[in-house]
């Protein structure tokens, strides 16, 4: 049974460049967002520099590029995040996924980031949630990384935006 639940969003902006915007922090877990903006020019095609060649049809973060923490959680208490998306303007074509690039920093006596309950490699977000880490205790610094595959010129250049929507859970 669930006795608490805490979930913030992360806005995807893409306009044939990437913008990793507006971040609302929480009690219970936080995360440091830059901005993350991606130029796409003659190198950014399939074949650079090669008219009439597509587009690389991914991008990717650093593996550092942004940070989650557990915050003010028992050292003994049991959580688990989950990770979603609401699309507000997002062609099907556009697949985000998401990766814990590491374990984070447990604190002293907190067991932290369960590896062997939480997703290894790239996990696709998708509209309904999907178990992404579990642990114990507080724990900061969980580094994750983000891709989106099928960016294409065949789609119109627009506005385009999803929020990824990241929920603790504890008991």
């Amino acid at each position: 049974m669930t006795k608490w639940k805490y979930s913030y969003r992360l806005f995807f902006p893409l306009v044939f460049y990437l913008g990793l915007g507006h971040l609302a922090s929480a009690q219970l877990v936080r995360s440091q967002v830059t901005e993350w903006t991606e130029i796409l020019d003659a190198g950014s095609l399939a074949t650079p520099n090669e008219a009439g060649s597509d587009l690389n049809p991914t991008l990717e973060t650093s593996s550092t590029y942004n940070q989650l923490d557990v915050n003010n959680v028992r050292n003994t208490q049991d959580w688990r995040i989950t990770v979603s998306k609401l699309d507000v303007n997002w062609p099907a074509q556009f697949i985000p996924y998401v990766q814990r690039t590491s374990t984070g920093i447990p604190c002293g006596s907190c067991t932290g980031v369960d590896v062997g309950n939480s997703i290894t490699g790239y996990l696709q977000i998708t509209d309904l949630e999907q178990d992404f880490i579990a642990g114990q205790g507080a724990v900061s610094n969980i580094d994750l990384q983000f891709r989106i595959n099928g960016i294409t010129l065949a789609l119109k250049a627009d506005y385009y935006r999803t929020t990824i929507i990241f929920t603790l859970y504890g008991d």
